[in-house]
């Protein structure tokens, strides 16, 4: 992370907390990126002790290494699914997008135990912690024991230098380069987004029925998790029916 793009999120953090009318205190390490002279109305901003992370910040006491096992976990198990579907790891690697990585960091946050993150802030010395939502432990009972991760390949990443100082000429040169390329950007992503092809209601329900045929060939449970699936595709498809374009609302002549 630089400290472009650290200013950039306080900015919008607190312009979001403007909105809610709230105030935070937001306690940081001592990164390099995270050295800043902006005042913030809604955000007050407190350092840690230098060299104390590894020993007072929760979640380096394990809630990183936690999602990150779950994290691989994941994408062992898509390169699994790749193989079964006939395509090389090269390939599989090849058809990863941003929005796959998205998905795959959301599922593995949401699979990080509500126990874990209590035990390590207690690790941390904060004990006084009440969770206010079972979000997190909506998914606590699952669990890949299918596969487990050697620790090696869990921290390969470790090392791995996530953030740096920008000097005034890295920052306009940057800047330059953002503003000479949005253009090219907006008409790739026009053609990208023009080429992609998403499947039809008909698809959908077909590929379902296949899914539920191979479940219940092989005495998977539970079924009735198709059920609601396929009520939301036949939802999904009546509000895609009503949804109007804004053609609709003009008068023709």
């Amino acid at each position: 992370m630089t400290s472009v793009i650290w200013k950039k999120i306080l900015i919008d953090l607190n312009q979001n907390l403007e909105k809610d009318n709230k105030q935070i205190c937001l306690i940081v390490d001592n990164a390099p990126c995270h050295n800043t002279d902006e005042k913030f109305s809604n955000i007050t901003i407190e350092f840690l002790p230098p060299n104390t992370t590894a020993l007072i910040q929760p979640l380096d006491q394990g809630i990183i290494h936690s999602f990150k096992m779950e994290y691989r976990q994941i994408l062992i198990k898509k390169q699994i699914c790749a193989l079964e579907k006939g395509l090389s790891i090269v390939e599989f690697l090849k058809s990863l997008t941003i929005l796959d990585g998205i998905n795959y960091a959301n599922r593995a946050w949401n699979l990080v135990k509500q126990q874990t993150i209590s035990n390590c802030f207690k690790k941390a010395g904060i004990d006084n912690i009440q969770f206010i939502t079972d979000e997190i432990a909506a998914t606590e009972g699952e669990n890949y024991e299918w596969c487990t991760l050697d620790n090696e390949y869990i921290q390969c990443d470790n090392e791995l230098v996530c953030f740096g100082t920008m000097s005034d000429e890295d920052i306009v040169a940057d800047v330059l380069a953002v503003n000479q390329n949005s253009t090219e950007d907006e008409e790739v992503f026009a053609q990208s987004e023009a080429c992609i092809k998403h499947p039809s209601t008909k698809n959908a329900l077909l590929s379902l029925d296949s899914l539920r045929d191979y479940f219940c060939h092989n005495n998977i449970d539970p079924l009735e998790a198709f059920e609601d699936i396929e009520n939301l595709i036949l939802e999904s498809s009546e509000k895609q029916k009503c949804q109007k374009k804004i053609t609709d609302f003009l008068s023709k002549s």
